[in-house]
């Protein structure tokens, strides 16, 4: 009975100590900062800090601004190719010009609005008709990312490499 005990014991210690190691672990631009700087700059560390939680900000800006360009050109793809009607886009000021047409900014997929599926799709839904629909649909979304200004329309790398080139974190 004791052996059961301390067993218990002891795993429940072990329990604690791996949750409190998970919860050190933050996602705060600033304990991160804190973290980089202790372990590669501690001379400067105020001035480190400060720099790094920049660095981090600005990262996740990007990361945020390429999620959403790629939400929009993948609705603005869905509502060219004849997927919902133009009653759900509002025009706004944020548009940009593609080779084919404007992309509105403020396409919403989330918008209470009609969406009307366009005839001939529902008339000829064979799996020829499906796959050309699916690449006109790759190729509006891949102009329409490269009209926001993005490298790849599949990942934000090569923006976030020169962003840290510019904070002096990579080579370059």
């Amino acid at each position: 009975m004791k052996n059961h005990l301390l067993l218990f014991t002891l795993k429940l210690i072990t329990l604690s100590f791996v949750v409190s190691l998970v919860a050190c672990k933050s996602t705060n631009p600033m304990k991160n900062a804190q973290d980089y700087c202790l372990e590669h700059d501690r001379d400067q560390f105020k001035n480190c800090v400060r720099y790094r939680k920049d660095y981090l900000i600005e990262k996740q800006k990007v990361i945020t601004k390429f999620k959403e360009n790629t939400k929009r050109c993948e609705e603005y793809a869905i509502y060219k190719i004849g997927g919902v009607s133009n009653q759900c886009s509002n025009n706004n000021n944020d548009i940009v010009k593609t080779a084919t047409a404007s992309v509105s900014g403020n396409v919403n997929s989330q918008q209470n609005c009609d969406k009307q599926s366009n005839s001939a799709n529902r008339n000829n839904n064979t799996s020829v008709h499906q796959i050309r629909m699916d690449m006109q649909k790759k190729d509006i979304t891949k102009e329409c990312m490269k009209d926001y200004g993005w490298k790849s329309d599949k990942s934000y790398r090569a923006e976030l490499k020169v962003l840290k080139q510019k904070f002096g974190y990579a080579e370059l």
